[in-house]
């Protein structure tokens, strides 16, 4: 049946981003593999960022950013597959 259906996994996996869960480099991994081959996912993405980009997040114990500084720091490719012009085709 999900052949058939595009899955949102960058919507599932996004949260996870935070470094609080100690996930962040597999989700990133999950993400590039995702992001690269499904522009939906890509858009997908944008939209999850676009509303929670300026959330804080702990890096460390005594370091708080927001996501998107520490996602265009960990792994800058994945920000610019998300908010680049390849997901931008379904807005």
């Amino acid at each position: 049946m999900a052949i058939n259906e595009t899955v949102n996994f960058a919507e599932k996996l996004a949260p996870f981003m935070d470094p609080q869960y100690g996930v962040q480099k597999e989700v990133f991994t999950c993400l590039m593999e995702i992001l690269t081959e499904d522009s939906y996912n890509c858009h997908i993405l944008q939209k999850f960022l676009l509303k929670y980009q300026e959330m804080p997040v702990k890096r460390e114990p005594d370091v708080i950013c927001t996501l998107r500084h520490e996602l265009r720091e960990q792994c800058r490719e994945i920000y610019d597959l998300a908010m680049g012009p390849t997901a931008n085709i379904l807005t």
